[in-house]
This record gives C-alpha cells, structure tokens and sequence, in this order.
C-alpha cells in the first residue's frame, strides 16, 4: 500500500480533480470519508516504518485540497501533535 500511496489516493480520495470518482455520488462521499478517516491511523500506526506512507501524507498536508482539509483538519492536529 505505502508503495502505491499515490495511487490509492488518486482512486479513493479524489486527489486529482481532473480524474474524479465516478458516480453515485452518495458512495463517493462514503468512500473519501472512509478514507480521511482512515490514512491518517495508518500514519500514526505505521508511518515510523514506511517512509514513502509518511512522506506521502504530508503532502497532502500541503496539497491545498479543499475537500481533504476540510476532512481532515481535526485528525491532523492529533497526529501531528503525537508526533512533535
């Protein structure tokens, strides 16, 4: 999964908004939140042990995604916090 990181954002989370996930839109909405709650557990589980995982996330900390900081914000702030 870290080695594809990329990829599996780019086909859960909607990363690129020139490829967005296909309809209905109902499921897309289940599948991006699944998976803003979801990457950031496996960063503060297994971040420490895959660089590319942890590399990854914090690009997308950067990435001025909307949709992933407005998901994402209240975790962010637990994981970074563990980690400082």
């Amino acid at each position: 999964m870290a080695e594809n990181f990329q990829e599996l954002m780019l086909l859960t989370a909607e990363t690129d908004p020139a490829k967005p996930l296909p309809p209905p839109r109902a499921a897309r909405q289940q599948l991006k939140k699944l998976v803003w709650e979801t990457v950031p557990k496996w960063v503060e589980k297994f971040g420490t042990g895959y660089k590319k995982l942890e590399l990854g996330y914090n690009f997308l900390k950067q990435v001025p995604i909307h949709e992933w900081m407005r998901h994402a914000a209240p975790v962010l702030v637990l994981t970074d916090s563990n980690h400082a």
